[in-house]
C-alpha cells in the first residue's frame, strides 16, 4: 500500500515530469516552425533552377533608406560565385572553385542615390575631392565593415570595389567573410557599415537564414 502522503508526492513528481517534456517539445517543435531548412539539388537539376528561377536569388536582400541614399545588402550563394569562376557546373574546375566559394559567406552590398545621380559624386564632408573618394570605397571602407554574430564580431576578410568608370551610377562592393570565423548559431549574422562618407554613421542590414535557406545549394 501506499500512504497518501505518498501516492501526492509520486503524482505530483509525474505531472512535472509530463509537464517538462511537454515544454521541450513545444520549444522543439517551435524551432522547427521557424526554422526554413536549405534543401539540396544535383548539379544538373540547380542549372536547371537557375534557369527558371534567377531572379529568386537577387530578392534575397536587406535595403534601408537614409535621405537620398538606398543602401542594398545582396546575398550571393556560393554556387552562383562558383558558375561564374567554372562557367558552368560541368565544367572541369567547376567543384574546386564551389569548394573555394564555400570557404567564404558573400554578399554584395549597393549603394544608391534616389534620384540616380553618381554616389561618387555626392558631397561628403570627409571625401571632399573624386580621388579620395575612389580611394575610400575602393580600400578604406574594407575596415569599417563586419558582420555580427551574437556576440561574436567578424571582419571582412575580402573586399572589391566594382569600377563602372563612369557608367553606371551606383556603386557596388563584393564582400567576402571567412566562414570558419562564422558561429554555427540560429542567429542572423548582421553586417555594419560604420559609415563616414555620408554621414550617416551605423549602418545594420541583416538577412534571415530564413531567407537564404529558400534557394537551393549543390550536393557536396
Amino acid at each position: 500500500m501506499i500512504s497518501g502522503n505518498k501516492k501526492w508526492y509520486l503524482v505530483s513528481g509525474v505531472l512535472l515530469i509530463l509537464g517538462a517534456v511537454t515544454f521541450i517539445g513545444w520549444k522543439s517543435g517551435k524551432k522547427a516552425v521557424n526554422k526554413q531548412a536549405a534543401y539540396t539539388l544535383s548539379k544538373d537539376e540547380y542549372t536547371k533552377w537557375l534557369q527558371n528561377n534567377a531572379t529568386k536569388i537577387d530578392e534575397v536582400k536587406s535595403s534601408k533608406e537614409f535621405g537620398d541614399i538606398v543602401v542594398t545588402l545582396n546575398y550571393v550563394p556560393a554556387e552562383k560565385r562558383a558558375l561564374r569562376e567554372a562557367g558552368s557546373s560541368t565544367a572541369p574546375g567547376f567543384e574546386a572553385a564551389l569548394d573555394e566559394a564555400r570557404k567564404f559567406l558573400t554578399y554584395q552590398l549597393k549603394i544608391n542615390h534616389k534620384d540616380g545621380l553618381d554616389v561618387l559624386n555626392t558631397q561628403s564632408e570627409m571625401y571632399r575631392d573624386y580621388e579620395s573618394r575612389v580611394k575610400y570605397f575602393s580600400f578604406g571602407i574594407q575596415r569599417k565593415l563586419y558582420l555580427t554574430v551574437g556576440a561574436k564580431r567578424i571582419p571582412c576578410a575580402l573586399m572589391h570595389f566594382e569600377r563602372t568608370f563612369g557608367l553606371g551610377k551606383e556603386l557596388m562592393l563584393n564582400l567576402a567573410f571567412d566562414s570558419k570565423e562564422i558561429p554555427e548559431t540560429e542567429e542572423s549574422p548582421v553586417l555594419t557599415w560604420e559609415d563616414d562618407f555620408f554621414g550617416i554613421g551605423k549602418i545594420n542590414l541583416s538577412i534571415g537564414k530564413n531567407e537564404i535557406n529558400t534557394l537551393p545549394q549543390i550536393k557536396s
